[in-house]
């Protein structure tokens, strides 16, 4: 069942819900107050009959007699009057009741004598009607009982008629709304059609550099276009990326490969290749497969951050593990000065304490340290500083390399990315691909400095 029905059938059934409750209040009301008209017209009669009764006969020595007056009022077709005394017989009638009476049971007999008067719905000659019981007073004394009664055709019949009526309005209603629905979801929902239609078209041919037609309403329809649009534009950027990033590992790798493979296929066509040249084709097989050692973890850490992978965070101390990673690249400096400094004069343990992972934090400034050792030619320094600045801890590294050009600088942190210049040195591009991952996963920041030819500046942040 498509949306557009489904939002008909909701919006009929409650507006149907809405007409019945409404008709049936109406309806209510409106028979109630007929009802209550009927009632009260029945005792305006009664009293006046009432007061046009006469009593005959002496209290002591004769019985008294109860008559009803016989007069035009009382001998409409639908209006019957009936006099009766205290035992229940029926002492006068109008016209109207010919040869019927009306009934006198127990109970209205009882009430009356009471003084109580009596309203009841009864069927006389196969009609509704509806009788009024109530005493005669003379003084204090009932002295009879007088029943008006009215057939109640006139109302129910009218009743009849408002029923049909409601109904048949209702019918219209209801008709003539839902296809007004009908057509109203069909408007509201055929953006969505086109929306569906765009997309299907999209995914079949695969562009993804196609985007959604614009919605001219800033509503719920607008914003879905520009979410989806969003969505189509991060994942053009993601499908890039990944041809980027197989293309440049297929390129990484191949390298390797066809160095190995030729040393190897130089080995065995030379069965008595000199001692020199062997060595140096092993060197060069360990060499590219120690590469590609590097260049698969680096991979393979990359393909966990994209899989959702987190590193597990622990209280750690950026200044242990900052100096740990000195002394580690200190040994391979070789011809290049290499200085960790402390700023504020020294930090006592707590003050770089933070949440972090430590082999993370110790790989992170490895990889600034030997990029900054790689590209610093002989003779040249790297300055490493750790110091504390409100609630951030900061690790900067410092060289006076070969500096970065200011249109290489947006994209350093890209995977595979090297510059002209870079590429002089052995690499693979990954490094500070993970470092800024490594970062990101510490809640920090990184940022980068740089000068053609005078150097290059890390920063890293980390929340203390």
């Amino acid at each position: 069942m498509s949306i557009r029905l489904r939002l008909t059938l909701w919006y009929s059934v409650i507006l149907a819900i809405t007409l019945f409750f409404f008709s049936a209040l109406l309806y209510t009301v409106f028979d109630r107050t007929l009802r209550l008209d009927v009632d009260a017209s029945l005792e305006e009669r009664a009293d006046d009959i009432t007061r046009a009764v006469r009593v005959r006969g002496d209290i002591s020595f004769f019985p008294r007699r109860v008559t009803l007056p016989r007069t035009e009022a009382f001998a409409a077709p639908t209006l019957y009057v009936q006099l009766v005394d205290l035992n229940g017989q029926v002492a006068e009638r109008s016209e109207s009741l010919a040869d019927a009476s009306l009934p006198v049971d127990a109970t209205i007999l009882e009430s009356a004598r009471a003084g109580e008067a009596t309203h009841t719905t009864m069927e006389i000659r196969g009609r509704h009607v509806r009788l009024y019981t109530a005493p005669v007073v003379m003084g204090e004394t009932v002295v009879g009982i007088v029943q008006v009664g009215r057939s109640l055709e006139v109302t129910e019949a009218t009743l009849g008629r408002l029923r049909s009526i409601m109904l048949g309005s209702s019918l219209v209603i209801l008709i003539i709304t839902g296809g007004a629905g009908w057509l109203l979801a069909h408007t509201a929902l055929r953006p969505i059609d086109r929306i569906t239609h765009e997309a299907h078209e999209i995914g079949q041919a695969q562009h993804l550099s196609r985007r959604l037609k614009l919605h001219p309403h800033p509503d719920e329809i607008g914003r879905l276009v520009h979410t989806f649009n969003d969505m189509l534009e991060r994942i053009e950027l993601s499908f890039a990326a990944q041809r980027r990033f197989v293309s440049d590992a297929s390129h990484e790798l191949r390298t390797p490969l066809t160095t190995i493979r030729g040393n190897i296929e130089m080995l065995r066509r030379n069965g008595h290749l000199d001692p020199l040249d062997r060595e140096e084709s092993l060197g060069d097989i360990a060499s590219e497969t120690d590469r590609m050692a590097r260049l698969l973890n680096g991979l393979l850490a990359l393909a966990r951050a994209d899989a959702g992978r987190h590193i597990e965070l622990s209280s750690v101390n950026v200044t242990q593990v900052a100096s740990e990673a000195f002394r580690q690249m200190q040994i391979v400096a070789a011809d290049k000065v290499i200085e960790l400094r402390f700023l504020d004069g020294g930090l006592p343990h707590a003050a770089t304490q933070s949440r972090g992972n430590a082999d993370s934090l110790k790989e992170l400034f490895l990889i600034l340290l030997d990029n900054a050792i790689k590209y610093t030619p002989p003779g040249g320094s790297v300055d490493v500083r750790v110091g504390r600045k409100g609630r951030w801890i900061t690790v900067g590294v410092t060289d006076t390399g070969m500096g970065i050009a200011a249109e290489d600088l947006p994209r350093i942190f890209d995977r595979f990315y090297r510059s002209a210049s870079a590429r002089t040195q052995d690499g693979t591009g990954l490094g500070l691909a993970i470092a800024r991952w490594i970062v990101d996963e510490h809640s920090g920041r990184i940022s980068v400095e740089s000068t053609p030819g005078k150097g290059t500046s890390f920063a890293v942040c980390l929340p203390v």
